[in-house]
């Protein structure tokens, strides 16, 4: 594989030259068959190449996530396996092949460049900025996802469960959330395959999964990427702390943010929301990415929703390194790298719970 992106462009552009049979222009993109296999193994080799050689410490760190995060996910395979969707999951293939997740925002710009829309220097300038504008959220949602897997390890669970909340049909539409039917959530199912995540069609919001936990004698239920449902709950559970959707609220939850939820049975955390109120979590981890202040205003955002919550054990901040919390007795830092016993504090805020 060449080094440098200049030199994977070089042999794109070289092969192209020696094929007349390609034609990309200003409105014409045309590869014929016998050639669009090795068209596309040097269009995409020059992709990865920028990526490498422009990001070459994110994507050793990526790697190292990504070894980390495949670990975890072998040791709790025994109870819990993730299906292979066709919902499109930038944090899964990130975590499946960092390099080729990074590159994918260069697609269209590559063919720009092909087509003289750009300069290799103007192209070079804008797929660094495409990246370095994906690569947090990437890098905290594979993050997330390994935290969440190894505190599923310490939690030594016997039984791992999903609610089978319904999407909606093609026929049906979302409704506003005075005019959204009622429907029960159905009860929590024993399984083995869950999804990290949800579908955005689902009425309800639901955890990811809900694991039984001999150690905490009950349930813990683990929701990311937060939202609202779709419809009303007609059996939201009165052992439940209920709160009102605030406009943004959900919004704001979507990236970064995992909540817990114990509780004696898996029935009583089966909801997190539906379309007017949110289930008060238990405990909230903000997963952040390497550095001590990776994310610009970061360190506001989790004290604002921290304050709108209210977890009853409070919310923990967990990264690489370091993180920089704010200043609120309710809100710790968590500097766990990638060992899962530093993820032990997750455990006992919730056996801590009254």
């Amino acid at each position: 594989m060449p080094e440098t992106f200049r030199e994977a462009y070089a042999s794109l552009t070289g092969f192209v030259s020696r094929h007349p049979e390609i034609e990309i222009g200003e409105s014409v993109v045309a590869i014929p068959e016998p050639v669009r296999g090795d068209f596309y193994a040097l269009f995409n080799s020059a992709r990865r190449a920028l990526v490498g050689e422009k990001f070459s410490a994110f994507v050793q760190a990526s790697e190292i996530l990504a070894a980390n995060y495949r670990r975890a996910e072998q040791s709790v395979s025994r109870l819990i396996t993730f299906e292979e969707t066709t919902l499109v999951d930038a944090v899964r293939r990130f975590v499946t092949d960092p390099v080729d997740s990074l590159s994918r925002p260069l697609f269209d710009p590559l063919f720009d460049l092909l087509k003289g829309k750009e300069s290799v220097g103007s192209f070079e300038q804008k797929a660094a900025l495409a990246i370095e504008s994906a690569a947090p959220a990437l890098w905290r949602g594979g993050y997330e996802r390994w935290a969440a897997l190894a505190i599923v390890c310490l939690l030594e669970p016997d039984a791992a469960f999903r609610v089978p909340v319904r999407r909606l049909s093609p026929g049906e539409r979302a409704k506003s959330m005075l005019h959204a039917p009622a429907d029960e959530v159905p009860g929590p199912e024993a399984s083995s395959s869950f999804l990290f995540a949800q579908p955005r069609e689902a009425i309800f919001s639901v955890p990811d999964f809900i694991v039984h936990s001999p150690a905490l004698a009950g349930c813990v239920g683990i929701r990311s990427e937060c939202r609202a449902g779709l419809y009303h709950a007609a059996n939201r559970s009165p052992s439940r702390e209920w709160m009102p959707i605030e406009p943004g609220l959900l919004a704001a939850l979507e990236g970064g943010l995992t909540l817990c939820y114990r509780a004696p049975d898996a029935e009583s955390i089966a909801l997190v929301a539906d379309v007017g109120s949110f289930c008060r979590p238990d405990l909230a981890l903000w997963c952040l990415g390497p550095g001590p202040d990776p994310e610009p205003g970061q360190a506001r955002r989790i004290a604002r929703i921290h304050a709108r919550l209210r977890p009853r054990a409070g919310s923990l901040v967990i990264g690489p390194d370091g993180p920089a919390v704010p200043e609120d007795p309710g809100i710790r830092a968590l500097a766990a790298g990638f060992e899962p016993d530093r993820l032990r504090a997750v455990v006992e805020a919730l056996r801590d719970l009254k």
